[in-house]
C-alpha cells in the first residue's frame, strides 16, 4: 500500500461526513428530551428503534449470506422437502425446495432444539 496515511484519512472523513449528521441529531433529541422532563419517552424511542432493526436483520435470516451473515438450519427442517418462511411482511411467504434452498445459501445444519435446551439451562 502505497499511501496508507491517505486511506484512514478518507475513511474517517467518511465517516465524519456520513455519521456526524446523526451523532448531531441523536445528541440534540437526548438534550431536548431532558430539558422537558420526557427523557424516558427518548430513551423509549431509543430502545424501539433498536429493536426494529434488530428483527430486520432477523426478518432477513433466511438469505442472510447476501449480507455476510451465517444462516443456521435445524437438522429437522434440512429432511423437509420444502420449506416456507417469512418475506418481509407479515402476510407474504416464500416456499422454496430445501434442496434449492440449501444450494442457494449453503445453510449450516444444526441441532437447534438441544443447543436452545442448553442454553435455556435446561
Amino acid at each position: 500500500m502505497r499511501h496508507p496515511l491517505r486511506l484512514v484519512a478518507l475513511v474517517v472523513f467518511a465517516l465524519l461526513f456520513f455519521g456526524a449528521p446523526s451523532m448531531v441529531r441523536f445528541y440534540t433529541d437526548w438534550l431536548w428530551f431532558g430539558e422537558v422532563g420526557y427523557q424516558q419517552v427518548f430513551t423509549t424511542i431509543v430502545r424501539s428503534e433498536a429493536s426494529l432493526f434488530t428483527m430486520a436483520f432477523v426478518g432477513m435470516a433466511p438469505f442472510g449470506n447476501l449480507y455476510g451473515l451465517p444462516v443456521y438450519v435445524d437438522k429437522s427442517l434440512a429432511e423437509d422437502a420444502e420449506i416456507v418462511f417469512n418475506a418481509g411482511t407479515h402476510i407474504d411467504t416464500i416456499r422454496i425446495k430445501y434442496a434449492d434452498f440449501a444450494r442457494l445459501v449453503r445453510p449450516v445444519i444444526i441441532d437447534a432444539a438441544i443447543r436452545l435446551e442448553m442454553a435455556s439451562g435446561m
